[in-house]
């Protein structure tokens, strides 16, 4: 992906959190099938579908979402803004 495809098949965490980090961002700018907005647990699962591909290669997997990798905090700062967001819609609400 974006110059990385021929090394995504490694153990190296830098390279793969750099692809996994990508991968997040490409998903929430609406590259998705029939531009589809997806949530932050959709993309975790698709997350674990890249794992359990890495898994059956015997490669370690590549994310983790309660790890420090960029691709983890990504994912987190989304679910916690989406959080936000819920919670501020519920304020305007409740004040209209």
């Amino acid at each position: 992906m974006y110059d990385l495809s021929d090394a995504y098949l490694t153990n190296d965490v830098i390279i793969t959190d750099e692809i996994m980090e990508r991968f997040i961002l490409f998903l929430l700018e609406g590259h998705t099938i029939n531009k589809i907005k997806v949530k932050a647990g959709t993309i975790g699962g698709y997350m674990k579908c890249v794992n359990d591909h890495y898994h059956k290669l015997r490669f370690n997997k590549p994310f983790e979402i309660k790890s420090d990798t960029a691709a983890a905090k990504l994912l987190q700062n989304v679910k916690i803004l989406r959080v936000l967001q819920i919670r501020e819609s519920l304020y305007i609400i409740e004040f209209l």
